[in-house]
Protein backbone atom coordinates (compact mmCIF):
# COMPACT_ATOMS: atom_id res chain seq x y z
CA UNK A 1 0.00 0.00 0.00
CA UNK A 2 1.77 3.87 -1.25
CA UNK A 3 1.55 6.17 1.95
CA UNK A 4 0.51 9.39 0.47
CA UNK A 5 2.70 12.27 -0.31
CA UNK A 6 2.89 14.33 2.94
CA UNK A 7 3.18 18.22 3.14
CA UNK A 8 4.20 19.27 6.79
CA UNK A 9 4.05 22.83 7.78
CA UNK A 10 5.91 24.66 10.86
CA UNK A 11 6.37 28.26 11.91
CA UNK A 12 9.58 29.70 14.38
CA UNK A 13 7.93 31.41 16.84
CA UNK A 14 9.87 33.51 18.35
CA UNK A 15 8.88 37.36 18.87
CA UNK A 16 11.84 39.71 19.80
CA UNK A 17 14.18 36.83 20.54
CA UNK A 18 14.33 36.86 16.70
CA UNK A 19 15.21 40.30 15.92
CA UNK A 20 17.02 41.91 19.26
CA UNK A 21 20.56 41.58 17.35
CA UNK A 22 19.47 44.53 14.90
CA UNK A 23 16.76 46.17 17.16
CA UNK A 24 18.43 46.29 20.12
CA UNK A 25 16.65 48.84 22.79
CA UNK A 26 14.60 50.45 19.65
CA UNK A 27 11.07 50.13 20.65
CA UNK A 28 9.90 52.02 17.16
CA UNK A 29 11.80 48.78 15.29
CA UNK A 30 10.11 46.10 17.77
CA UNK A 31 6.81 48.21 17.07
CA UNK A 32 6.81 48.51 13.05
CA UNK A 33 8.16 44.34 12.66
CA UNK A 34 6.15 42.96 16.20
CA UNK A 35 3.04 45.24 16.89
CA UNK A 36 0.54 43.35 14.58
CA UNK A 37 1.77 39.73 15.47
CA UNK A 38 -0.96 39.24 17.69
CA UNK A 39 -3.28 39.99 14.99
CA UNK A 40 -1.40 38.13 12.51
CA UNK A 41 -1.71 34.72 15.40
CA UNK A 42 -5.18 34.80 15.90
CA UNK A 43 -5.88 35.02 12.20
CA UNK A 44 -3.64 32.01 11.64
CA UNK A 45 -5.12 30.31 14.01
CA UNK A 46 -8.18 30.75 12.32
CA UNK A 47 -7.41 29.86 8.94
CA UNK A 48 -5.41 26.16 10.47
CA UNK A 49 -9.07 25.91 11.91
CA UNK A 50 -11.32 27.02 9.02
CA UNK A 51 -8.96 24.39 6.40
CA UNK A 52 -8.10 21.97 9.30
CA UNK A 53 -4.21 22.02 9.06
CA UNK A 54 -2.05 20.64 11.61
CA UNK A 55 0.68 22.47 11.89
CA UNK A 56 4.10 22.78 14.48
CA UNK A 57 5.00 25.97 16.71
CA UNK A 58 8.50 26.09 17.25
CA UNK A 59 8.70 28.11 20.47
CA UNK A 60 11.41 30.44 21.68
CA UNK A 61 11.28 28.72 25.46
CA UNK A 62 12.01 31.98 27.12
CA UNK A 63 8.92 33.42 25.52
CA UNK A 64 7.11 31.02 28.57
CA UNK A 65 8.80 33.65 31.42
CA UNK A 66 6.94 36.17 33.06
CA UNK A 67 10.15 38.39 33.58
CA UNK A 68 14.19 38.81 33.22
CA UNK A 69 14.33 37.82 36.20
CA UNK A 70 13.12 34.74 35.72
CA UNK A 71 14.49 33.90 32.42
CA UNK A 72 17.92 34.57 34.23
CA UNK A 73 16.50 31.98 36.89
CA UNK A 74 17.18 28.96 34.61
CA UNK A 75 21.06 29.76 33.88
CA UNK A 76 21.16 30.10 30.48
CA UNK A 77 23.75 32.94 29.63
CA UNK A 78 23.96 34.06 25.99
CA UNK A 79 27.33 32.24 24.39
CA UNK A 80 30.57 34.05 24.50
CA UNK A 81 30.00 34.80 20.47
CA UNK A 82 33.15 36.57 18.45
CA UNK A 83 30.83 38.47 17.44
CA UNK A 84 29.90 39.96 20.16
CA UNK A 85 26.72 41.33 18.21
CA UNK A 86 24.95 38.75 18.06
CA UNK A 87 24.75 38.29 22.45
CA UNK A 88 22.19 39.60 24.13
CA UNK A 89 22.40 43.39 25.03
CA UNK A 90 22.04 43.23 29.14
CA UNK A 91 20.12 47.07 27.95
CA UNK A 92 17.52 45.35 26.79
CA UNK A 93 16.79 43.42 29.97
CA UNK A 94 16.63 46.83 31.51
CA UNK A 95 14.44 48.45 29.45
CA UNK A 96 10.83 47.33 31.01
CA UNK A 97 9.09 48.83 27.78
CA UNK A 98 10.23 45.97 25.97
CA UNK A 99 9.07 43.05 27.93
CA UNK A 100 5.81 42.53 25.91
CA UNK A 101 8.01 41.72 22.85
CA UNK A 102 9.73 38.96 24.88
CA UNK A 103 7.45 36.99 27.19
CA UNK A 104 3.96 36.17 26.16
CA UNK A 105 2.83 32.50 27.45
CA UNK A 106 -0.57 33.47 26.95
CA UNK A 107 -0.24 33.23 23.12
CA UNK A 108 1.36 30.26 23.75
CA UNK A 109 -1.63 28.71 25.44
CA UNK A 110 -3.80 29.69 22.53
CA UNK A 111 -1.82 27.38 20.45
CA UNK A 112 -1.82 24.87 22.45
CA UNK A 113 -6.22 24.97 22.85
CA UNK A 114 -6.53 24.33 18.70
CA UNK A 115 -6.97 20.89 17.81
CA UNK A 116 -4.06 19.51 15.23
CA UNK A 117 -1.29 22.17 16.52
CA UNK A 118 1.97 20.83 17.89
CA UNK A 119 4.29 22.86 20.03
CA UNK A 120 7.96 22.13 19.67
CA UNK A 121 11.01 24.00 20.84
CA UNK A 122 13.13 26.74 19.06
CA UNK A 123 15.61 26.84 21.69
CA UNK A 124 15.77 28.46 25.34
CA UNK A 125 17.19 31.78 24.78
CA UNK A 126 17.35 31.56 20.55
CA UNK A 127 21.00 31.14 20.29
CA UNK A 128 22.62 30.20 16.99
CA UNK A 129 24.96 27.34 17.67
CA UNK A 130 26.82 27.05 14.51
CA UNK A 131 28.23 30.43 15.11
CA UNK A 132 32.08 31.06 16.23
CA UNK A 133 32.60 31.20 19.80
CA UNK A 134 29.69 28.82 20.85
CA UNK A 135 30.60 26.04 22.99
CA UNK A 136 28.82 22.54 23.47
CA UNK A 137 27.92 23.59 27.10
CA UNK A 138 25.83 26.48 25.64
CA UNK A 139 23.40 23.91 23.65
CA UNK A 140 23.08 21.08 26.26
CA UNK A 141 22.25 24.54 29.20
CA UNK A 142 19.85 25.53 26.42
CA UNK A 143 18.19 22.78 25.68
CA UNK A 144 17.40 21.68 29.52
CA UNK A 145 15.66 24.81 29.67
CA UNK A 146 13.94 24.82 27.26
CA UNK A 147 12.43 21.33 28.06
CA UNK A 148 12.48 22.12 32.01
CA UNK A 149 10.55 25.81 30.94
CA UNK A 150 7.94 24.11 29.42
CA UNK A 151 6.82 21.41 32.11
CA UNK A 152 6.98 24.24 34.77
CA UNK A 153 4.64 26.34 32.66
CA UNK A 154 2.66 23.81 30.63
CA UNK A 155 3.35 20.46 31.97
CA UNK A 156 4.43 19.78 28.52
CA UNK A 157 7.06 17.71 26.86
CA UNK A 158 8.60 18.99 24.39
CA UNK A 159 8.60 16.27 21.19
CA UNK A 160 9.43 18.41 18.32
CA UNK A 161 12.55 21.27 17.48
CA UNK A 162 13.59 23.61 14.79
CA UNK A 163 17.57 25.02 15.16
CA UNK A 164 17.52 28.60 14.98
CA UNK A 165 18.88 29.94 11.69
CA UNK A 166 18.34 26.02 10.97
CA UNK A 167 21.91 25.50 12.69
CA UNK A 168 22.23 22.03 13.19
CA UNK A 169 24.78 20.76 16.46
CA UNK A 170 24.68 17.87 18.17
CA UNK A 171 21.67 16.50 17.36
CA UNK A 172 21.92 13.25 19.41
CA UNK A 173 21.21 15.53 22.55
CA UNK A 174 17.50 16.12 21.43
CA UNK A 175 17.23 12.51 21.94
CA UNK A 176 18.57 12.46 25.05
CA UNK A 177 16.07 15.16 26.09
CA UNK A 178 12.78 12.90 24.72
CA UNK A 179 12.71 15.34 21.32
CA UNK A 180 12.32 12.71 18.64
CA UNK A 181 12.69 14.75 15.33
CA UNK A 182 14.23 18.45 14.19
CA UNK A 183 13.62 20.55 11.59
CA UNK A 184 17.57 22.08 10.11
CA UNK A 185 18.88 23.06 6.76
CA UNK A 186 18.74 21.31 3.61
CA UNK A 187 21.66 19.07 2.53
CA UNK A 188 22.38 21.32 -0.72
CA UNK A 189 25.11 23.78 -0.24
CA UNK A 190 24.34 27.24 0.09
CA UNK A 191 21.33 26.29 2.82
CA UNK A 192 24.69 24.52 4.81
CA UNK A 193 26.49 28.12 4.59
CA UNK A 194 23.71 30.00 6.91
CA UNK A 195 25.78 32.39 9.75
CA UNK A 196 25.62 35.86 10.17
CA UNK A 197 28.47 37.23 8.91
CA UNK A 198 28.81 39.28 5.28
CA UNK A 199 31.41 37.72 3.72
CA UNK A 200 31.19 36.48 -0.14
CA UNK A 201 30.07 32.82 0.58
CA UNK A 202 27.59 33.78 2.83
CA UNK A 203 26.27 36.63 0.71
CA UNK A 204 26.74 34.04 -2.68
CA UNK A 205 24.42 31.63 -0.64
CA UNK A 206 21.63 34.05 0.12
CA UNK A 207 21.72 34.45 -3.83
CA UNK A 208 20.99 31.09 -4.44
CA UNK A 209 18.61 30.59 -1.73
CA UNK A 210 16.37 33.69 -3.26
CA UNK A 211 16.95 31.88 -6.50
CA UNK A 212 15.77 28.89 -5.26
CA UNK A 213 12.59 30.43 -4.17
CA UNK A 214 11.45 31.96 -7.20
CA UNK A 215 12.55 29.33 -9.74
CA UNK A 216 10.09 26.68 -11.16
CA UNK A 217 13.17 24.82 -11.68
CA UNK A 218 15.16 24.70 -8.51
CA UNK A 219 14.24 21.41 -6.70
CA UNK A 220 13.03 21.36 -3.08
CA UNK A 221 14.27 18.84 -0.67
CA UNK A 222 11.98 16.15 -0.12
CA UNK A 223 12.45 13.34 2.31
CA UNK A 224 11.20 10.33 4.31
CA UNK A 225 13.08 10.17 7.34
CA UNK A 226 11.75 9.70 11.07
CA UNK A 227 14.09 12.23 13.05
CA UNK A 228 15.33 15.00 10.17
CA UNK A 229 13.53 16.91 8.20
CA UNK A 230 15.21 19.25 6.28
CA UNK A 231 13.44 23.31 5.72
CA UNK A 232 12.19 22.54 2.44
CA UNK A 233 10.57 26.07 1.01
CA UNK A 234 10.34 29.09 3.25
CA UNK A 235 7.39 30.98 1.82
CA UNK A 236 8.52 34.35 1.38
CA UNK A 237 4.81 36.61 1.85
CA UNK A 238 6.78 40.02 1.28
CA UNK A 239 7.78 39.75 -1.99
CA UNK A 240 6.11 41.95 -4.53
CA UNK A 241 3.56 41.49 -6.65
CA UNK A 242 5.13 39.38 -9.63
CA UNK A 243 7.97 37.90 -8.07
CA UNK A 244 4.89 36.34 -5.55
CA UNK A 245 3.71 34.57 -8.50
CA UNK A 246 6.33 33.02 -9.57
CA UNK A 247 7.14 32.27 -5.52
CA UNK A 248 3.51 30.53 -5.84
CA UNK A 249 4.13 28.73 -8.86
CA UNK A 250 6.56 27.36 -7.99
CA UNK A 251 5.60 26.49 -4.27
CA UNK A 252 2.55 24.67 -6.32
CA UNK A 253 5.02 22.75 -8.64
CA UNK A 254 6.72 21.36 -5.45
CA UNK A 255 3.60 20.46 -3.80
CA UNK A 256 2.43 18.54 -7.17
CA UNK A 257 5.68 16.94 -7.52
CA UNK A 258 5.71 15.13 -4.18
CA UNK A 259 5.67 11.61 -4.48
CA UNK A 260 4.00 8.55 -2.52
CA UNK A 261 6.48 8.15 0.67
CA UNK A 262 7.76 11.73 0.35
CA UNK A 263 7.56 14.76 2.54
CA UNK A 264 7.82 18.13 1.82
CA UNK A 265 8.29 20.97 4.67
CA UNK A 266 7.09 24.89 3.86
CA UNK A 267 8.16 27.21 6.96
CA UNK A 268 7.72 30.83 8.17
CA UNK A 269 8.36 32.81 10.95
CA UNK A 270 4.21 34.79 12.25
CA UNK A 271 6.56 37.89 11.69
CA UNK A 272 7.10 37.83 8.13
CA UNK A 273 3.25 38.55 8.06
CA UNK A 274 3.25 41.28 10.15
CA UNK A 275 3.47 44.13 7.67
CA UNK A 276 0.86 44.32 5.57
CA UNK A 277 -0.71 41.87 7.43
CA UNK A 278 -4.09 41.63 5.04
CA UNK A 279 -2.38 40.70 1.92
CA UNK A 280 -0.11 38.37 3.42
CA UNK A 281 -2.82 36.78 5.19
CA UNK A 282 -4.28 36.36 1.98
CA UNK A 283 -1.13 34.76 0.22
CA UNK A 284 -1.28 31.90 2.99
CA UNK A 285 -5.07 31.44 2.57
CA UNK A 286 -4.31 30.91 -1.05
CA UNK A 287 -1.78 28.23 -0.60
CA UNK A 288 -3.54 26.50 2.24
CA UNK A 289 -6.88 26.73 -0.52
CA UNK A 290 -4.28 25.24 -3.13
CA UNK A 291 -2.86 22.16 -0.75
CA UNK A 292 -6.35 21.23 1.08
CA UNK A 293 -7.92 20.68 -2.34
CA UNK A 294 -5.59 17.99 -3.20
CA UNK A 295 -5.75 16.73 0.62
CA UNK A 296 -9.98 16.28 0.01
CA UNK A 297 -9.32 14.71 -3.11
CA UNK A 298 -7.08 12.24 -0.97
CA UNK A 299 -3.77 13.29 -3.28
CA UNK A 300 -1.92 14.18 0.18
CA UNK A 301 -1.82 14.33 3.39
CA UNK A 302 -1.02 17.33 6.29
CA UNK A 303 1.31 16.77 9.26
CA UNK A 304 2.97 18.71 11.63
CA UNK A 305 6.17 17.34 12.96
CA UNK A 306 5.24 15.01 15.69
CA UNK A 307 3.28 13.02 13.10
CA UNK A 308 6.15 11.41 11.56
Amino acid sequence: MNVRPKIMFSLDYEKGWGIHQFAKINKEKYDFFLKNEPRVLEATLNLFEKYNIRATWAVVGGMLCDSWEEFDSYGVPSPDYDNKKLGLDQNIKNSKHLCEYFFDKESVQKILDIDGQDIGGHSFSHSYFKESGVKFSDFYKDTEALTRVFHNKFKHKIQTYVFPRNQIISPEVLIDFGIKVYRGNSTKWYDRINSNSMDFLNLLSRFYRFYSALSPFAISERISSNFFVPAGIFLRFGLPTTLWESHFFKIKRCISGTKDEQLLHLWWHPHNLCIDYQIKLLRLEKILQFITKKRDKGLLEIVNMNDI
